[in-house]
């Protein structure tokens, strides 16, 4: 399939050299990553309070790296995060990892999506704080880029699929796998929340890019140009 197809199409980089490589491809493989409705208003933000408006939003898979976010909790007193999706199982799980001092963390369980945007669109602050595993390098992360469409400054965990999307001033880039180097990323934009700002405003206006609508015409381009 991949040899005889008229045309590859992946969603991260690394999903096209990984595929090059396991099956000995030599043709091009087109890169579209993940995209986002993009809303035309958010609510204002509120920044001077940003360590009260925390958010994570997705799955509680292990390699998603929610429990990082929970530890790290331990070094955000005062902080409140809420995190949005996870099976029953696994937020109790979690909420034992839940320090007895540091950040409120507030599970807030699945929402139906209309819900968890608006809680993006109150956020000031998002965080995708997933594990160097192979999921997340070949994942184009959706939820990255409602953060985007949010208006969230982002702290990220430093690995090539988000490096593909972001710029190295666009996000606080944190080491995978490590809660305190998470902590301390967070308190970066906490403490300073007039760069939280600026990269929640800049980070917005870069989702226009990515909106489900730019990314159709990008494969229509490539399915006009084999006929």
């Amino acid at each position: 399939v991949l040899r005889r197809a008229a045309a590859l199409v992946a969603v991260t980089h690394g999903v096209a050299d990984d595929l090059k490589k396991r099956y000995r491809l030599e043709r091009e493989i087109h890169v579209l990553p993940d995209a986002v409705s993009w809303p035309a208003h958010i609510p204002e933000k509120p920044w001077r309070d940003a360590g009260r408006h925390i958010v994570y939003a997705g799955s509680f898979f292990p390699w998603k790296g929610v429990q990082d976010l929970v530890t790290a909790a331990e070094w955000l007193p005062g902080c409140r995060i809420e995190l949005i999706g996870g099976s029953p199982e696994r937020i109790r799980e979690y909420q034992r990892l839940v320090p007895a001092n540091g950040a409120e963390v507030v599970f807030a369980g699945h929402l139906p999506h209309t819900e968890t945007l608006k809680a993006l669109s109150e956020a000031c602050i998002a965080v995708l704080p997933n594990r160097a595993e192979p999921n997340s390098l070949w994942s184009s992360p959706l939820k990255l880029f409602e953060y985007m469409a949010a208006g969230c400054a982002v702290v990220a965990a430093d690995l090539p699929s988000v490096r593909e999307v972001l710029a190295a001033d666009e996000a606080v880039w944190v080491a995978p796998g490590d809660p305190q180097a998470l902590a301390a990323g967070i308190r970066r934009l906490v403490n300073h929340p007039e760069q939280a700002r600026r990269m929640g405003e800049s980070l917005r206006q870069r989702a226009k890019h990515y909106t489900w609508e730019a990314r159709a015409e990008k494969l229509v381009a490539i399915m006009r140009a084999l006929v």
